[in-house]
């Protein structure tokens, strides 16, 4: 009985210690008031994003990025893919990052109808300095912090 219980302990452990959003690049205009991070769900199950908030104020001017080709979702030119959807951050899911082979699969799929790469779209009043991101994963609420004027430090 005592060694369930000490397993049920280590597994919730492990389950309130996981934090799989990752982040690894953006792109921005020059004054940073309108940029698109890019996230990736480095977890086994998919991430449902809550909120979002831009310098400590929740943003309404938020979008999730799915991109269904090649192309960084991340990346300045995403605007203009036509294999690109924007979409309400509480209305999608960031599936988890596509293994090497299903990439490749994904890539030359003719249908493109599997999502390849995840990013934030987020337009400001003001320069862009704090990103917090509230999200669920296996139903516990986690928070990634981006701080993009330490991105490189």
């Amino acid at each position: 009985m005592g060694s369930i219980l000490i397993g049920i302990l280590l597994l919730l452990i492990y389950l309130f210690n996981q934090n799989p959003l990752s982040t690894n690049g953006f792109s921005e205009n020059n004054e940073r008031s309108k940029l698109i991070l890019s996230l990736v769900n480095k977890g086994s199950f998919n991430i449902k994003i809550e909120e979002v908030q831009v310098n400590d104020k929740i943003s309404s001017n938020t979008q999730l990025v799915i991109s269904y080709s090649g192309q960084l979702a991340s990346s300045g030119g995403i605007y203009t893919d036509p294999l690109a959807k924007f979409s309400e951050i509480q209305n999608s899911t960031i599936h988890p990052e596509l293994s090497a082979h299903e990439a490749k699969e994904a890539y030359s799929s003719e249908t493109n109808t599997k999502p390849i790469s995840y990013g934030l779209s987020v337009i400001n009043n003001e320069k862009v300095n704090f990103i917090k991101i509230k999200y669920k994963y296996l139903g516990i609420s986690h928070v990634k912090e981006i701080n993009l004027d330490r991105w490189f430090e």
